[in-house]
């Protein structure tokens, strides 16, 4: 079979023309050529063609090879240019080479073309590929540089944000509590305090996103996982999209991050929504299937979208690849779903064809723990008579606010202080034992954990439970060591409290 190449003749002869292409034809190309013999020409054709190389003569009526190149040249395409002319003397083919010239031949010696064609051709092929390369690795560079800008604004927000929806849900319950017994008055708190602890779940997913939260695996059902995601679900999908849930009941357990299944979930759906700009339905399920001789557990997200060609879906996971128009996507959901999914031990596979939808298949390995039970975390004995005396340090007032009503109201002793400083003079202003540290991990004038070294010099005996609102890289800064009692903010004060009992009666 020949091989096509498009052939660019800057030629006033047509018998120079038919000279060339047979001789281009005989070493086994099939060619595809124009010809043409003026300025004006030669830039119409360079805007309208893809060309695989330039023939150019070097003299002719009106124009010449030296005007021809720089034309070519001044276009800015990577185009081989060939002079092939009838006499050039060594002065004239120095200068073209100068100028730009890929080779130059003698139109009486032309057994060279076919070799210098196909060299160049080559060549050319060679670092237009290098190129895209470079431009992919560029943009592919300045991606990750957004994408860690995102990050670092997510982990700085996540702090502030974490102390709001405290004082938010921490009042809230405080009022749910000492309200009367009337549903028109409970039922506006409810709201308030679920709307609050969805804030505090997207604030979670997008540091995750941002993979600025570490993996924490563990056994999971992966039903209540996918029930846990649904419910975000129906308001990212919008109204358009019908929603359909099978989920094999009692599936087996997995070993993964829950936050990271949901991630999965969230960015195939996505790309299934985006597949139906019309609206559409989109299947979530959940089954028992098979990896090799292994039982897994399987996941599947279906939808009824434009489908996807072969050759879309041989590059469907890899890093920044996005079929979107600019702006619209970073090719980075598919790729992180990929990680994710292979990071647990599993793997993802998708089915799709122009006009037929498209189904991801997630299989995770089965493990054979059981689901740990939910730890319910309780207030304690309401009977129990607290004596303690708490020591709070929150340098956000409205938190430490909240803080200190939740403890008071629950019969602890408190005290309090906004900085690492001021809670050293409290301390040693205060009479009596301090039982518990209560402390935010990084403070504007330390960290927690160099204050309860500096306390524990007075007060041997004391407990120690930290907060935080920040990303496990700034808790992991300020040194707080693995295993220190913590508590992520936002937090409920029945919650608060349990754990409180908890470090104390350790």
């Amino acid at each position: 079979m020949k091989q096509p190449l498009h052939v660019l003749m800057v030629e006033d002869e047509e018998a120079d023309v038919s000279l060339l292409v047979r001789e281009l034809e005989r070493a086994g190309y099939d060619v595809d050529h124009r010809r043409v013999d003026t300025a004006t020409a030669l830039r119409e054709a360079l805007g309208n063609g893809e060309w695989d190389v330039i023939l150019s003569d070097y003299a002719m009526h009106g124009f010449d090879g030296s005007q021809a190149l720089r034309i070519v040249r001044s276009s800015g395409r990577d185009i081989p240019f060939v002079v092939v002319s009838g006499f050039i003397g060594e002065e004239q083919a120095a200068g073209l080479m100068k100028a730009g010239a890929s080779d130059f031949l003698v139109k009486d010696r032309l057994f060279r073309l076919a070799a210098v064609v196909e060299r160049e051709v080559a060549e050319a092929r060679a670092r237009r590929e290098q190129a895209r390369a470079l431009e992919q690795k560029e943009r592919e560079f300045l991606q990750a540089q957004k994408m860690e800008a995102v990050g670092r604004l997510a982990g700085g927000v996540a702090h502030d944000f974490n102390n709001l929806l405290s004082v938010i849900m921490g009042f809230a319950h405080t009022l749910e509590r000492r309200l009367p017994a009337d549903p028109r008055l409970h039922h506006p708190t409810a709201e308030i305090i679920l709307a609050a602890e969805r804030a505090a779940q997207l604030t979670r997913q997008l540091l995750r996103f941002c993979r600025k939260e570490v993996p924490e695996p563990r056994v999971v059902d992966l039903n209540t996982v996918v029930t846990g995601a649904i419910a975000m679900l129906r308001r990212v999908l919008g109204e358009t999209i019908e929603l359909d849930e099978r989920l094999l009941p009692g599936v087996a357990p997995v070993r993964a991050d829950p936050g990271q299944l949901e991630q999965v979930i969230l960015n195939l759906a996505v790309n299934a929504r985006d597949a139906m700009p019309d609206g559409g339905r989109l299947v979530i399920e959940t089954a028992t299937a098979a990896i090799g001789d292994d039982e897994s557990v399987r996941l599947s997200v279906t939808d009824t979208g434009s489908g996807m060609a072969a050759e879309v879906r041989a590059h469907l996971f890899e890093p920044f690849f996005t079929t979107k128009e600019a702006g619209k996507g970073t090719g980075l959901g598919l790729a992180t779903v990929h990680a994710i999914v292979t990071q647990a031990g599993g793997r993802v596979e998708a089915e799709s064809a122009p006009g037929r939808g498209s189904t991801f298949h997630v299989r995770l390995p089965r493990v054979a723990e059981q689901v740990p039970p939910t730890l319910e975390v309780s207030r304690g004995d309401p009977s129990l008579r607290v004596t303690e005396t708490v020591l709070v340090v929150e340098d956000d007032t409205s938190v430490r606010e909240l803080l200190a009503d939740v403890l008071s109201e629950a019969g602890y002793g408190v005290v309090a202080a906004g900085s690492a400083a001021q809670a050293l003079r409290v301390a040693a202003a205060h009479e009596g034992p301090l039982h518990l540290l209560l402390c935010e991990v990084v403070l504007p004038d330390g960290s927690g954990r160099a204050l309860l070294g500096s306390l524990l010099e007075k007060h041997p005996g004391l407990r120690s439970l930290f907060l935080s609102g920040y990303t496990d890289d700034e808790i992991a800064r300020a040194g707080l060591p693995a295993g220190a009692p913590l508590v992520r903010k936002p937090i409920a004060g029945d919650e608060l409290l349990g754990r409180l009992r908890q470090v104390i009666e350790a």
